[in-house]
C-alpha cells in the first residue's frame, strides 16, 4: 500500500465514522468509487476505530502504527534486482492495486524502463483468462496516443513450485492518478479543467477509432503525468480491461458499478459507454463529486441529473459543458454523441484566436493564377483573408509560394520568363521586384524558404528529380536529396523534409525523410506506413505533419492525416480525413498545407469552388481543436503558405486561353510557338486574314461568347514573324 492510498484509506475511514452506522457501507462504497479492494480496507480501519473508540484515528503514532501494520498486505512478490522471465530487471515496487502489483523494471534487451502490472493469481490461474489477456494486450498495443498508456505485452515468470507469475509491460508513467489528485487538492476550475478534459477525449478518440472501448474509465484510471503543472500530460490507464467493442455484450468483464453506464450492468458495452462514464469522471473534476443515477429508469435518471445539475453552484459547471454532461450521460447509447471527438468540437470550438495583420499572396496563374496574400480578421469561427492583393501576373503560371517567418518574403515558380517550363523566384513584400533565380531548362518547383529568408530548397526535373538546395541571391546551387518531392525547412533551417515515391497518388509508394541541410544520410520518418506523402512542420519544429496510410489493406481509403516526431517515432492520426468527409471538403490532388502555431491552412473544393480553408491542430495535445471553416470565397485557390507574422500567400487559378502560333518550320535551337493573346478570359476559334494583318476570334466573357477583331500593326507582325523564323 502506498503512503498516498493509506491516507486516502484513514481520509475516507475518518468521514465514514461520521455518517450513521447504517449508512457507512453504502458511504464507504461511493467514496471508493466502487473499489472494492480499498472498500474492504476503510472497512477493516472503520471496525478497528470502532472498538477502540472514535477517536483511534487522532491517537498516538504508535497506535496508529499498529493499525496500519496490521492492514499492510503481504510482502512484494519481487525485489529489487530481480530478474524476471530473464529479460527483466526489478528497480522498485511502485503500488498494488486490485488485479496485483506494480514495479518499475528495466527491459534488458531494450535498455529502457517500463511498468510491470502482476496479475493476481487467482486471476491468473484460469488459461481463459490469460488467453483473454492476450487478446486484450494485442488489440490495446494498437493504441499509440501521447494521452493513452502505451501497452507492450505479456509475459510469465516461472515461480516453481509455485505457478508461473503472469504479468504485462507498458509505458512507465510518474504522477498521481486523477483520482488522487482531486481528493488532495479538490476539484478544478474550469481553465484548469478544460486542457485535462481535451487529452482525456483525444485518448479515449484515439482508441475509439480502433473500436476499442476502455470499459472501466474512472478517476484512477488516469494519470497527470509530470512534475511542473504547466508540463503535464494526461493519460488514460489500464486499457488491459478493454475489448474491442464490436464484439459486443459476450465481451463485458468487470468494470467498476459508480461509473457503469446503464447498458453496462446489463452486460452490453458499445463506445458509447466510455461517453457514460466520462460523463461523471467531468463531474468528479469540475465539482469533485458525481449525480447518483438510476440505470433501471430512464425517465428518473434524467430527473435525478436535472436535479444534481440544478444543486451545483453557479459558475461551477458552465453552459458548454453541461451540454457534454447531458449528452454524455443519456440513458440510451443510441442518444449520446454519434462520435466522442464531437464533444471536443463543444469544448474547444469556442476557443479560436488568429489576429489581423496585413499580408500578401502570391499570385498564380495557368492558364492563370493570381496571387494574394491576406490577412486574417479577429472574427470567433467568421474569419476571412482580407487586403487581398495581386502579387504577380494573371497571364503567367506562378504557383507554390512560400513565405519566411516574419513574412516579409516570398518564394514562388513561374514560367514568366518564357520557354515554356517552371523556374523558381524571390521576391520582397509587399512591393519588391521579382528575381529569377533559377534558369535550368527543366521544371524547377515546390520552393521552401529557409525561415530567415536566406536559402531556397525546391524540386527540380532535372536528371531524374530530386531536391536541391540555392541561396537566395542565386549561388550555391546544388542538390541535396536525389528523387525528393515537395520539400520544407524546418523551423530553425537545419534540416529538410520531403518526400519521395511516384507522382500517381493511386499507387502507395510515398515515403517521407529528413536530411540536414547541411548534408549527410537522410533518415527515414515513415517507416511503419505503405504511403507517406506533403510533410509540414510544427512551428517548434518537433513535430511533422503529413498525409499517409499504414495498412496496404486499408489504402487508399485508409488516407488520412498523421502527426510524428522527425525520429520517426510515436506517429498520432489526427482523423481529419473523416472529418473533411463530414464537412462535405474534398482536399486537392496534391493536399500541400501550411502548420502555423495552432492552425493548419489548406485548400479544399466544396461543390464547385476550391477556397482556402483553416483547421486547429494543438501541437501539444497533438489532435485536431474545432471544426474546419473556409477563409475566403475564392473559386479556386491552391497551394497556401502560411508564416508565422499571419501572412498567408496562395494562387488563384483563373482559367485563361490564349492564342498561340506555331511556325510550320521551326530551327534549331530556337522556340517555335509564340503565345499572340494575353488577357485572363478564354480567347478561342482563331482565325488570320491571309496577308497576316488581321486576328478573329470568339472570346468568353462572364459565361458569354462575342467576337472580336483586331487589326496587327505591321511592326507587330513583323516581329512575331521575325521570332518564329
Amino acid at each position: 500500500m502506498t503512503t498516498a492510498l493509506w491516507e486516502r484509506v484513514k481520509q475516507v475511514a475518518a468521514d465514514a465514522l461520521e455518517q450513521d452506522s447504517a449508512l457507512r457501507a453504502g458511504f464507504v462504497e461511493c467514496a471508493c468509487e466502487g473499489d472494492k479492494e480499498l472498500s474492504r480496507e476503510v472497512m477493516r480501519l472503520v471496525a478497528a476505530a470502532e472498538s477502540s473508540g472514535h477517536g483511534f484515528l487522532s491517537n498516538p503514532p504508535v497506535e496508529t502504527k499498529r493499525i496500519q501494520a496490521q492492514l499492510l498486505p503481504p510482502p512484494s512478490l519481487f525485489e529489487p534486482g530481480q530478474i524476471v522471465a530473464d529479460r527483466f530487471q526489478i528497480l522498485r515496487f511502485l503500488s498494488r492495486g486490485g488485479m496485483g502489483e506494480v514495479y518499475s523494471a528495466s527491459q534488458l534487451d531494450l535498455q529502457q524502463t517500463v511498468a510491470l502490472k502482476t496479475i493476481r493469481p487467482e486471476i491468473a490461474s484460469s488459461q481463459a483468462a490469460i488467453d483473454s489477456f492476450k487478446d486484450e494486450v494485442r488489440q490495446s498495443r494498437q493504441i499509440t496516443h501521447p494521452n493513452v498508456c502505451r501497452m507492450y505485452d505479456i509475459f510469465s515468470h516461472d515461480h516453481a513450485p509455485a505457478p508461473p507469475i503472469w504479468f504485462l509491460t507498458m509505458e512507465l508513467l510518474e504522477g498521481p492518478t486523477l483520482a488522487e489528485h482531486l481528493a488532495a487538492k479538490g476539484p478544478l476550475p474550469t481553465d484548469k479543467a478544460l486542457p485535462v478534459l481535451l487529452e482525456i477525449i483525444a485518448g479515449l478518440a484515439a482508441a475509439h477509432e480502433l473500436k476499442i472501448a476502455h470499459r472501466d474509465f474512472k478517476p484512477s484510471n488516469v494519470m497527470l503525468v509530470g512534475k511542473e503543472p504547466e508540463n503535464r500530460r494526461t493519460v488514460i490507464t489500464d486499457f488491459g480491461m478493454a475489448r474491442s467493442a464490436s464484439k459486443g455484450a459476450d465481451s463485458h468483464r468487470g468494470g467498476t458499478p459508480a461509473y457503469m453506464s446503464p447498458e453496462q450492468t446489463h452486460g452490453a458495452v458499445n463506445l458509447a459507454t466510455d461517453q457514460f462514464a466520462l460523463g461523471l469522471v467531468i463531474c468528479d473534476i469540475l465539482t469533485g463529486e458525481h449525480p447518483e443515477l438510476d440505470r433501471t429508469s430512464a425517465a428518473r435518471s434524467a430527473i435525478q441529473l436535472r436535479a444534481w445539475l440544478r444543486s451545483v453552484p453557479a459558475g461551477r459547471i458552465i453552459s458548454p459543458i453541461k451540454e457534454v454532461v447531458r449528452g454524455c450521460l443519456e440513458f440510451d447509447p443510441e442518444k449520446r454523441f454519434a462520435h466522442i471527438g464531437d464533444i471536443t468540437r463543444i469544448l474547444d470550438g469556442r476557443r479560436h484566436h488568429s489576429h489581423v495583420r496585413t499580408a500578401w499572396a502570391a499570385g498564380l496563374a495557368a492558364v492563370a493564377l493570381t496571387a494574394a496574400a491576406a490577412a486574417i480578421a479577429n472574427q470567433e469561427w467568421d474569419d476571412r483573408l482580407v487586403e487581398a492583393a495581386a502579387l504577380t501576373s494573371e497571364m503567367d503560371l506562378s504557383s507554390d509560394p512560400s513565405l519566411t517567418s516574419d513574412g516579409k518574403r516570398i518564394a514562388f515558380n513561374s514560367d514568366r520568363a518564357g520557354g515554356g517550363n517552371l523556374n523558381i523566384w524571390i521576391q520582397s513584400l509587399p512591393v519588391g521586384a521579382a528575381k529569377r533565380l533559377t534558369a535550368h531548362r527543366a521544371d524547377d518547383k515546390q520552393p521552401s524558404l529557409s525561415a530567415d529568408g536566406r536559402f531556397v530548397a525546391f524540386r527540380s526535373e532535372r536528371n531524374g528529380g530530386g531536391v536541391y538546395i540555392i541561396g537566395a541571391d542565386g549561388s550555391g546551387e546544388r542538390l541535396l536529396a536525389p528523387g525528393g518531392r515537395h520539400p520544407v525547412f524546418s523551423p530553425n533551417g537545419r534540416s529538410v523534409a520531403y518526400w519521395v515515391g511516384s507522382s500517381d497518388d493511386s499507387v502507395p509508394t510515398g515515403q517521407v525523410y529528413v536530411v540536414p541541410f547541411a548534408g549527410g544520410a537522410p533518415r527515414r520518418v515513415s517507416a511503419d506506413f505503405v504511403d507517406a506523402r506533403f510533410p509540414t512542420w510544427s512551428s517548434d519544429g518537433r513535430l511533422l505533419l503529413f498525409d499517409g496510410c499504414r495498412s496496404a489493406e486499408q489504402f487508399p481509403a485508409g488516407r488520412d492525416w498523421w502527426l510524428i516526431r522527425p525520429d520517426g517515432t510515436v506517429p498520432v492520426k489526427l482523423g481529419v480525413a473523416a472529418i473533411l468527409q463530414a464537412e462535405r471538403i474534398g482536399e486537392q490532388v496534391e493536399p500541400v498545407k501550411a502548420w502555423r502555431q495552432d492552425r493548419v491552412i489548406f485548400s479544399g473544393r466544396q461543390g464547385t469552388e476550391v477556397p482556402i480553408w483553416e483547421i486547429g491542430i494543438s501541437p501539444k495535445t497533438l489532435r485536431v481543436t474545432g471544426r474546419p471553416h473556409r477563409l475566403n470565397s475564392g473559386a479556386k485557390d491552391l497551394m497556401p503558405a502560411l508564416s508565422e507574422s499571419g501572412a498567408v500567400a496562395f494562387g488563384r487559378a483563373s482559367g485563361a486561353l490564349h492564342i498561340w502560333r506555331i511556325s510550320t518550320k521551326p530551327s534549331a535551337g530556337k522556340d517555335s510557338t509564340l503565345r499572340i493573346t494575353d488577357g485572363p478570359s478564354p480567347d478561342l476559334y482563331p482565325t488570320v486574314s491571309g496577308d497576316g494583318r488581321l486576328l478573329g476570334e470568339y472570346r468568353s466573357r462572364a459565361g458569354e461568347m462575342y467576337e472580336r477583331l483586331e487589326r496587327l500593326h505591321s511592326s507587330e507582325v513583323d516581329e512575331l514573324l521575325s521570332r518564329l523564323k
